[in-house]
């Protein structure tokens, strides 16, 4: 029993495996266990590939409700683009309910930020923020079509039951400078509840809004 130990350590180092479907070039985990302050401290390292990897340094304690998981350092590299959290993260469980204290991630300028709640039934104040997203590296992660070039930021937050959520989205894109312009600016928002989408589009030119779309659709 991992419990019942009174200190434990644990070394594991892999190349070219699989996690998952997703295959990868190295891993290395050390983790050594406290049981006098019920704490596991992690520190991992995984590569797949020259431009993709992650490594991350933290603990996980045991509460008499449940546990809380603190990560001093992670550094993500996605499509040669190195992410790395600014302040210490942390993730608590108690019984059905989850809480992330703001994962902040940062590369450059941009910048990502979540954070929230969901208690195993409803989504509590859950929020995403993105700030001067490069389009040109998010494009190597999800498709975009070949006009939607620039920088992007975004609002999202979450909240209600699971059943009936309430979702609400605020996008802003800027062109890049050498891209043949059709717009200055294109700002877009989104809500949805009660099984309603309203979404609106302004977009603006030489200083000036030159379009304004309004929708609103059921969602059955």
């Amino acid at each position: 029993q991992l419990g019942a130990q009174p200190h434990l350590t644990a070394h594991l180092e892999m190349h070219k495996t699989q996690v998952g479907k997703v295959p990868v070039e190295h891993l290395a985990l050390d983790a050594t266990y406290e049981n006098a302050v019920r704490q596991l401290q992690v520190t991992a390292a995984v590569v797949q590939s020259a431009g993709y990897s992650a490594k991350a340094r933290g603990a996980v304690s045991w509460t008499a409700t449940g546990q809380q998981l603190t990560l001093d350092e992670l550094v993500i590299r996605l499509a040669e683009h190195s992410w790395r959290a600014v302040a210490p993260i942390e993730v608590s469980r108690d019984g059905q309910a989850l809480r992330l204290t703001r994962l902040r991630l940062a590369h450059a300028d941009e910048a990502l930020e979540l954070s929230g709640a969901f208690d195993g039934a409803r989504f509590q104040d859950v929020r995403l923020h993105a700030g001067q997203i490069d389009l040109t590296f998010l494009r190597h992660l999800v498709p975009l079509p070949d006009f939607v070039q620039g920088r992007a930021a975004w609002q999202m937050h979450l909240s209600g039951p699971l059943a009936a959520p309430v979702l609400a989205l605020e996008l802003t894109l800027w062109p890049a400078p050498q891209q043949p312009r059709p717009f200055d600016q294109l700002h877009m928002t989104l809500v949805y509840a009660q099984q309603q989408l309203q979404s609106e589009v302004r977009v603006r030119q030489a200083n000036r809004e030159v379009l304004t779309v309004e929708t609103r659709l059921p969602i059955e």
